[in-house]
């Protein structure tokens, strides 16, 4: 009965967990599913705690998560780890004294996944901002091997790598996706390991490696991911893979944003001539987009009168349908909502870590906000009421979400026109720009062999 008792308790808080980082991220996933069994879920690790949050949301099942021993003794983060069966790693940098202590850690994740658990581990060894893959340390593969050579090597134990890639990793409500590779059997690898343990783990981490950056996108320079979100977003509307009025997610997009991502480092590695002319004329590109206006998407060639009204009233519609459920939310969530923005302009973390401290700081200040708007309420017109408010306010919250990004999105779209009509010259000028760039893609993408 403790076992059990124990289980349901992680599923809980998993759940709880991952669906706060469903909160603060729009979460979604590509790829085939987790398969059944030992599964060690190999990450690469850019946003800290959302990682982690990200998986627990998106990977399909219940997972035990390694992570450095200081988290397991902070006030908040610690004793959900702790509820989730968390592994603490200690690493030379937080206490040397420390390190022999790994030992009992490698035996808990052995353990889990000859129960059958998936163990996720993030091999690069911290979080970080590098426009690409930090190099890998030989935890995971050693975790891995150890547990099938005391299984009999029939554990059936796999490897999947999972990339974690963000829009705007320290925004409240931009995109994440989690795609999952190929799984990596761990048994295949017991001649190498019988023969040379070292060399085999290294072996085996170059092959998470290559699954790792296999899911993500790996950049050489910092700048070159916005050089690609731009590129990508003009190619799919002007080939009409999205329409004017779509911005898609991250899964929708990723196929594409892999291929320029790959065009690029060919471009870069083969042509840097023409690499530094494409650059700077996407780059041109997103400027006169923004002098009307528009984000990456751009805007029409020509806007159709019919389509654009109709496109205003049907959002339109929808957002005065929620908007007095969505305004109740605003009253209730606004100044809960300042105070992570507020945590980050007085800590001043690094960018990896942004999102954790808004993380930790709303899960402080929504629950105070709510239980204080629930007793103001109750205390003025009785408990009935305060229940009723309380109620009220959480789905203002919820509503509130979606609503804020349509009538965003609509803004957008609205002072895109309002710009652009009046600037026809500018209008053509970025036609002709996008159709240039157009074939200049697909002759790099021929070149390259990435289509």
């Amino acid at each position: 009965m403790p076992g059990v008792a124990s289980g349901l308790v992680s599923r809980l808080v998993t759940g709880l967990i991952g669906w706060a980082g469903g909160i603060f991220h729009d979460i979604e996933r590509t790829g085939p599913p987790l398969p059944d069994g030992p599964v060690l879920l190999t990450a690469n690790h850019a946003n800290a705690l959302l990682d982690p949050l990200v998986v627990f949301e998106a990977a399909g099942r219940p997972s035990r998560p390694l992570a450095k021993a200081p988290l397991f003794e902070h006030p908040i983060i610690g004793p959900f780890l702790w509820a989730l069966g968390g592994l603490p790693v200690y690493r030379r940098q937080d206490d040397p004294a420390q390190m022999g202590r790994n030992r009992d850690t490698f035996d808990a994740a052995v353990r889990a996944l000859h129960r059958g658990e998936v163990v996720q581990i993030y091999p690069e060894g911290q979080s970080h901002s590098e426009p690409g893959l930090t190099p890998l340390k030989t935890g995971a593969a050693r975790i891995a091997l150890q547990a099938e050579e005391q299984a009999g090597w029939t554990l059936g134990l796999t490897i999947v790598p999972c990339g974690i890639t963000y829009q705007r990793k320290h925004r409240f409500r931009s995109s994440a996706l989690l795609a999952a590779g190929t799984a990596i059997p761990v048994a295949p690898w017991r001649g190498a390991w019988e023969a040379d343990p070292a060399a085999a783990a290294e072996g085996l981490t170059d092959a998470v490696r290559a699954g790792l950056e296999a899911v993500t996108l790996n950049f050489v320079a910092d700048g070159d991911r916005e050089l690609v979100d731009v590129a990508e977003a003009l190619y799919a509307r002007a080939t009409r893979q999205a329409s004017w009025t779509e911005r898609p997610g991250l899964a929708a997009r990723w196929p594409r944003l892999r291929a320029f991502t790959a065009g690029l480092a060919w471009l870069r590695a083969h042509d840097p001539d023409r690499h530094a002319r494409l650059s700077h004329r996407v780059r041109r590109y997103a400027r006169l987009s923004t002098l009307l206006g528009a984000d990456e998407w751009g805007v029409p060639e020509r806007y159709r009168w019919g389509r654009a009204v109709a496109h205003a009233l049907e959002r339109g519609a929808w957002l005065a349908l929620l908007t007095p459920l969505a305004l109740v939310g605003v009253v209730a969530w606004i100044l809960p909502y300042q105070l992570p923005n507020l945590a980050v302009r007085v800590v001043r973390p690094s960018l990896d870590a942004i999102a954790t401290y808004k993380l930790v700081a709303a899960v402080l200040a929504f629950p105070l906000a709510l239980a204080a708007w629930s007793w103001l309420i109750a205390h003025h017109h009785g408990a009935g009421w305060g229940a009723v408010a309380a109620v009220a306010a959480v789905a203002g919250g919820l509503v509130w979400i979606p609503w804020r990004k349509a009538l965003r999105d609509l803004g957008a779209d609205a002072r895109a026109l309002v710009r652009a009509l009046p600037r026809e010259r500018t209008r053509e000028r970025l036609a002709e720009l996008r159709a240039e760039l157009v074939r200049e893609f697909e002759a790099v993408a021929e070149r390259a062999g990435t289509v």
